[in-house]
């Protein structure tokens, strides 16, 4: 009997030690639980997102300025990446090195926002392609406090050879020479104008002999000798202030006569003119005067004819002065030379 009892007791106690156990097991279990979580907690809000697919929004605002960094650094800024310390290759961007690409991004993005692409890494090369294209193409800002009597704008150069779109003979030995932009090309209004330019290094004078049709008003294409006077070549293009001068030419003015005149189609050019020319006039029969249109080319064109000759001419400036010149002789691709010269 009492052994059954000690039986009993021991199962009882044993029974007990189980539950004390189970108990504690218990609680192991929930503080590994708290802790576990905690280092759950930390591990997320400090490493990299989990790798299941969906970026943490920290991963993602990271990824974006990277990758315009390694857009714009890897496009058309060679050396680039190196001096902001972020590597194109690997991927990944340090934070302070995306952060201030990215506002470089920024800024050429507000430079054309119009422009900018959705795509982080296009908006890189755009912005760059913006602001390098910008910086290569975009002409020079005329300035708006330009002296009285000057005319604002740039000049680039060109291989000039003194001949062109006014027709004149080419001038190998005085290249100081320039092409005037369409607008104020006119009907070749100032072919044969001196023009007085001043640039960044100097002042320099020059003759109009050719047109530069793609030239807006107030740009003049000089020779590069011309250009070289005024700016460095290098620049390629440069700020100007110019005005049209007094030619210092000696001797009367000349006329030439185009190839293919005769006295039923008869084509005029008025040379070595002191200023620019203005109107050409022929006088008929009856002593009246006849004016005559002037052409692109630089020569005043009579379509019927002016007859045989020998014509007298009335040659007008933009002065107003006026020569005439009488007895010249229609000398077909010749040269004829006046008497008289503008004051």
């Amino acid at each position: 009997m009492a052994a059954n009892r000690r039986l009993l007791i021991g199962a009882i106690g044993a029974a007990l030690g189980l539950v004390v156990g189970a108990v504690s097991l218990l609680a192991l279990s929930g503080d590994d639980d708290v802790t576990a979580t905690d280092a759950s907690t930390t591990s997320w809000s400090t490493t990299a997102p989990i790798d299941d697919g969906v970026p943490s929004e920290a991963g993602a605002a990271s990824s974006s300025p990277s990758t315009t960094t390694d857009g714009a650094s890897g496009s058309d800024r060679p050396g680039q990446a190196a001096a902001d310390g972020a590597d194109p290759a690997d991927g990944g961007a340090d934070t302070a090195d995306a952060d201030g690409d990215a506002g470089s991004a920024s800024a050429g993005a507000t430079i054309d926002p119009g422009d900018a692409p959705e795509a982080p890494g296009n908006a890189g090369e755009g912005a760059t392609t913006t602001i390098t294209a910008g910086a290569t193409t975009a002409p020079v800002a005329p300035s708006g406090d330009s002296p009285a009597g000057f005319t604002a704008g740039i000049a680039t150069y060109y291989d000039a050879t003194g001949a062109g779109a006014c027709m004149f003979d080419p001038s190998p030995g005085d290249l100081r020479v320039a092409a005037l932009n369409a607008p104020q090309f006119g009907t070749a209004d100032l072919c044969g104008a001196w023009v007085e330019v001043n640039g960044p290094n100097g002042s320099i004078t020059v003759r109009i002999v050719d047109l530069c049709p793609e030239c807006e008003s107030g740009h003049l294409d000089l020779s590069e000798q011309a250009f070289a006077a005024i700016g460095n070549p290098v620049d390629g293009i440069i700020p100007i202030e110019w005005r049209v001068v007094e030619a210092a030419v000696s001797g009367p003015i000349a006329f030439r006569f185009k190839e293919g005149s005769s006295q039923y189609w008869t084509a005029v050019q008025v040379r070595n003119h002191r200023h620019p020319v203005a109107t050409l006039e022929y006088q008929l029969a009856d002593g009246s005067w006849r004016a005559v249109a002037r052409k692109p080319y630089n020569y005043f064109v009579e379509e019927a004819g002016m007859g045989p000759g020998p014509y007298t001419f009335r040659v007008t400036d933009v002065r107003g002065n006026v020569v005439v010149e009488t007895g010249v002789d229609l000398a077909v691709a010749g040269v004829v030379s006046g008497a008289g010269q503008f004051p």
